[in-house]
């Protein structure tokens, strides 16, 4: 999933709920962390929880959107 994808997918959830755009903003937040680190990362950062509400907001799936480490993630945590 790319930038731009997931970007398109927290406007649409914005305009939908736009009486909780802060918490659209922290799903927004776990799926460019999940982006730029790995979903690893992102699970290691967030709760099980919150990740799985972002999911089900956002409309994506961690694990097979992502991948499960990048270079970052490698430079950064080893993983």
């Amino acid at each position: 999933m790319t930038l731009d994808q997931i970007e398109r997918r927290v406007a649409a959830a914005r305009r939908m709920h736009s009486h909780y755009v802060p918490f659209v903003e922290h799903c927004e937040r776990i799926l460019q962390q999940a982006h730029d680190l790995g979903w690893k990362v992102a699970l290691m950062l967030n709760d099980e929880c919150s990740v799985r509400r972002a999911e089900s907001l956002l409309g994506t799936h961690i694990r097979g959107d992502f991948q499960a480490s990048t270079p970052l993630s490698r430079l950064i945590y080893g993983i």
